[in-house]
């Protein structure tokens, strides 16, 4: 496994695979059930739906509410004004700003560690791991992951919450924001609200 996780970025995050150390029963006490699936429906309705990302919240708000995460949630829309990254320790790390079309109020930081980990609007907690933080493409709804960000784009950031069992003390104690190296404390998405863009 260290050997397979070691040699992802030289293929540039293009692998899939599943490993165990146990059985059946252990597999199945450890994933969370029903992602692939829930990936597929998710999929579907990006495809079946394209177009503005706006548009696209209500019908992903439906699909999430039958499913183990939280519903999502608009964090902010503007464009990435500023995006810089390196390759360290094997990890694509970095940081974005994302401002409003105009360039007027606050701006939203993002910082990735081959994924977006801590969300701060205006400097205030907006989203953080174990939450989900995604960017849509603000004209066509399409996913961008980290390694596709890029300076200009116009986008969507929406913030989805893990399920709960993510959240449980003895989770939390393995998955906290400050094992990603942050100095805060974890707070529930939807208990952020206020830091989060008016769409």
């Amino acid at each position: 496994m260290k050997l397979l996780a070691e040699s992802l970025p030289d293929l540039s995050s293009g692998a899939v695979f599943l490993a165990t150390g146990g059985g059946g029963k252990q597999l199945k006490s450890s994933v969370v059930p029903g992602t692939v699936s829930f990936a597929t429906e998710i999929g579907r309705i990006l495809r079946r739906k394209r177009g503005n990302a706006q548009r696209i919240l209500a019908p992903l708000r439906e699909a999430f509410t039958r499913s183990l995460y939280g519903v999502p949630r608009h964090l902010f829309t503007g464009k990435v004004a500023d995006y810089s990254s390196a390759i360290i320790g094997g990890y694509d790390i970095g940081k974005a700003v994302i401002e409003a079309f105009d360039g007027s109020g606050p701006k939203l930081e993002i910082d990735v560690k081959n994924e977006y980990l801590l969300a701060r609007l205006d400097g205030q907690v907006a989203a953080s791991v174990p939450d989900l933080i995604t960017i849509l493409d603000f004209e066509t709804s399409t996913p961008i992951n980290a390694e596709r960000l890029r300076y200009g784009q116009r986008v969507t950031m929406l913030g989805i919450g893990c399920p709960a069992f993510y959240r449980s003390k003895q989770a939390l104690a393995r998955v906290p924001p400050q094992r990603f190296g942050f100095d805060i404390d974890y707070t529930p998405l939807e208990n952020l609200g206020t830091r989060h863009q008016t769409p």
